[in-house]
């Protein structure tokens, strides 16, 4: 999975220390698929099920591997790591016992990319207000469950130049280098008319619609990457990739270097992007830190935190 180091102008605990942060999230995610896993193998999930309600228990109780059961918190890490790193670790909780493997690894997955949002607008003293449709965003989920670990990945963040806040499409931070990407929705088989115009044009098979010309915001995103890097001294690799997963983008000119990738190609970057083998860089994450510094935060002390810290 992707991990997700920044979401909007959202705080984050990748802020704090990108290092420390990037490597304890693979840790931790080994650590739970690796006790999770085994449970499942051995057919001993009692940890992560509690009975069912009062009003339930006269029901018939279904088999282990088929039926629906009742969650409980599961141990979140490993008995020797610190109290506050295990309450702040995944919840590897169920609403059933997955039938298969494969169902097993998609439940795993879910968990994980809930836990990212909670690391991606909170951290131990603060929080940001959440707008619970992130847990649904189809790009978000893409560039999170189906990219590797070692790809860090800024949903539309914010950043902050000279006192004044400008929002940013999506940024992924590779080990090769950063892409500066403007995802476009649409339906399968549509066909995207690209053109130097403010609109461009949509075609689907029974509509014809405008949409707001992509290439604006990318170039808008890669200009603040470039600014935030060389001002810092950061040499790290920068590109403009544009995305449209379910139909075609025709051009009569090329747009000058960006990358298109549709339909015809799509298939091709993903697996080019999921085949690269390689941990996380210095570089990688030196960049991403400088990114990070110049984001925008918005937050407030958790409740109850003035208490605990007392």
């Amino acid at each position: 999975m992707g991990q997700l180091i920044k979401l909007r102008d959202y705080i984050s605990r990748y802020e704090i220390d990108p290092y420390h942060y990037s490597g304890q999230y693979v840790r931790l995610k080994k650590h739970q698929w690796q006790l999770l896993n085994k449970a499942w193998e051995e057919r001993n999930f009692d940890s992560f099920i509690v009975s069912p309600p009062a009003a339930e228990k006269e029901e018939e109780k279904p088999s282990f591997w088929g039926g629906k059961w009742f969650r409980k918190p599961a141990e979140a890490a490993a008995d020797d790591e610190p109290a506050e790193e295990r309450e702040e670790g995944p919840d590897m909780t169920f609403a059933y016992v997955p039938s298969s493997n494969e169902e097993l690894r998609h439940a795993f997955l879910d968990n994980i990319y809930r836990f990212q949002l909670k690391w991606a607008s909170s951290t131990i003293r603060e929080e940001s207000d959440f707008d619970r449709k992130h847990y649904y965003d189809e790009v978000l989920q893409f560039f999170l469950k189906r990219l590797p670990d070692h790809n860090l990945y800024m949903h539309l963040p914010v950043f902050e130049l000279k006192n004044a806040a400008v929002e940013t499409g999506s940024i992924l931070v590779t080990p090769s280098g950063i892409q500066c990407i403007a995802w476009v929705a649409g339906k399968k088989e549509a066909i995207l008319e690209g053109s130097n115009e403010r609109f461009w044009v949509m075609k689907n098979r029974k509509s014809t619609s405008k949409i707001l010309n992509p290439l604006l915001g990318l170039n808008r995103t890669y200009a603040i990457v470039n600014q935030i890097l060389a001002g810092r001294g950061v040499d790290f690799p920068v590109v403009k990739r544009l995305v449209f997963e379910n139909g075609y983008a025709d051009f009569q000119v090329m747009p000058y270097k960006v990358e298109v990738t549709d339909k015809r190609n799509f298939q091709e970057w993903f697996e080019r992007m999921r085949a690269l083998s390689s941990p996380v860089k210095h570089d990688q994450l030196k960049a991403a830190k400088v990114l990070l510094d110049h984001t925008a935060t918005r937050s407030k002390i958790r409740s109850g935190w003035d208490d605990l810290a007392d």
